[in-house]
This record gives structure tokens, sequence and C-alpha cells, in this order.
């Protein structure tokens, strides 16, 4: 059914011309405009998809470069406090070795059993830092409790400070220091302060 005329309000009458609707060129265009609008919507989403990707991936690597610098930040400490107790101990030569008891920080260790990053260290420095940490208590715990000699658990103390300092701590630095780069050339900062 085809309409030739329609009424205008100020009584003049417009006459559509419909003939443009049966003719090939017309269909073809409108199918091109709609696969090029599909397509065109089809290549921006792919490409916020492709940015939200590679932002999550630099968020990701932001929150490991900070809990591993915090991570390397509490192990060097606690081998300052270990190696201060250690000369405590030569200088001071007390009884009772409980009186000396090193305060060794703990707070990024606990926090690390919540967070999702944790597991994205390095499993070598987790398990020597873990492995640090356990053996240099019991040899704390058997020297206060006279179970060790303080010679020989200061000569062991020494060796696992001595590791731990060469070896793991060396490793840890070398892998968050990778990050800051990576985060450094995409434009983040990590807001370093050098002490």
């Amino acid at each position: 059914m085809e309409r030739k005329s329609e009424p205008v309000s100020n009584g003049r009458k417009i006459h559509f011309d419909n003939s443009e609707l049966v003719k090939t060129s017309f269909w073809v265009s409108q199918l091109l405009m709609v696969l090029a609008t599909v397509l065109g919507v089809y290549l921006a989403a792919q490409q916020g998809l492709s940015q939200a990707i590679k932002f999550d991936s630099l968020v990701n690597t932001q929150n490991n470069y900070h809990l591993q610098r915090a991570l390397y930040d509490e192990v060097r400490d606690n081998l300052h406090e270990l190696e201060a107790y250690m000369a405590d101990i030569d200088k001071q030569r007390p009884l009772d070795l409980r009186s000396l008891h090193p305060q060794l920080s703990d707070f990024v260790w606990q926090n690390m059993y919540y967070s999702a990053n944790a597991l994205e260290t390095p499993a070598e420095i987790l398990t020597a830092i873990r492995r640090f940490r356990i053996e240099s208590a019991q040899l704390i715990e058997k020297m206060e409790k006279q179970e060790l000699s303080r010679g020989v658990g200061t000569t062991r103390l020494r060796a696992l400070v001595g590791k731990i300092s060469a070896d793991t701590l060396p490793k840890l630095q070398l892998n968050f220091q990778r990050m800051e780069l990576e985060l450094q050339r995409s434009g983040m900062d990590v807001n370093i302060t050098e002490e």
C-alpha cells in the first residue's frame, strides 16, 4: 500500500516517492551501514577490553611491587635486629638471654596470608624467607632455654643471616626492581623514597 500524499497543517500536500525502497542499491547501502556499525562496535569493544586487561595487569604488578618492596624492607630490618642481638650477646654476655630477646617484625609477613598477590612472589624467595623465620626463631628459643650454647647458636644464626643477606634479599630486590621498571615504562608512579 503506497501513500501518495499526506496532508500538512498549512493545507499543502507533500508527495512521497517510495520508488527508492524497491531499488537494490538502497538495500545494499542499508546493509553496509548495519555491517559497518556492528564492526565498529565490535572493534571498539575489543579495544576497550584490551585496555582494561592491560590496566588490570599494571595494577596487579603495582600491588606486587609494593608487597615485595615491603617484604624486602621487613626482612632487611629483621636482619639488622638479629645482627644487633648477636652483637649484644657477644658484648654483654648476660646470664639470661631472654632479656635481649630480639623484636622481629612480622606485619608484612602476616598480612601476606590475606593478599591475593602473595603467591606471585617467586616460590624460591618465599620458601627461603619462611625457612629463615622458622630457623632463626628456633635458634633463639633454644639459646634462651639453654638447650644450645650461645656460641653455637650465634654461629648458626650468623650463617642464616649471611645466607639470606647474600642470596635471598638480592633476588627479591632484583624482582621488585624489574616490576618498578615495567611500571615506570608504562607511566605509573611507584612513589619510591630513597633512604
